[in-house]
């Protein structure tokens, strides 16, 4: 499997859309074509995450990484799906060969 280049720092319109950064002028090899994407901190991941489930009908893991170990974080609300891919997403961390 091959990876792509690792970005920082790009808006939530040029993550998803290949179209948007064109017309902003971003260039980047993931523009368009994210598979995965981070949060500064746990407000901004929460309302993401709601965001994202609620309106597109996205799937949710939730793992704190950069601990002596992987921790991990639903909702309340978190379906048992959700809950089951927050744990694999934190095995898969844990095992240190990445997801």
């Amino acid at each position: 499997m091959a990876y792509k280049k690792f970005e920082q720092l790009i808006s939530y319109d040029c993550a998803v859309s290949k179209e948007a950064a064109k017309l902003k002028g971003f260039e980047s090899e993931v523009a368009g074509d994210v598979d995965v994407l981070l949060a500064p901190n746990i407000h901004a991941g929460n309302f993401m995450g709601k965001m994202l489930t609620c309106t597109c009908g996205a799937r949710m893991a939730g793992c704190i990484v950069g601990g002596k170990c992987p921790v991990v974080l639903t909702s309340r609300a978190s379906s048992a799906d959700e809950k089951y891919l927050s744990i694999v997403v934190a095995a898969a961390v844990s095992s240190g060969k990445g997801i």
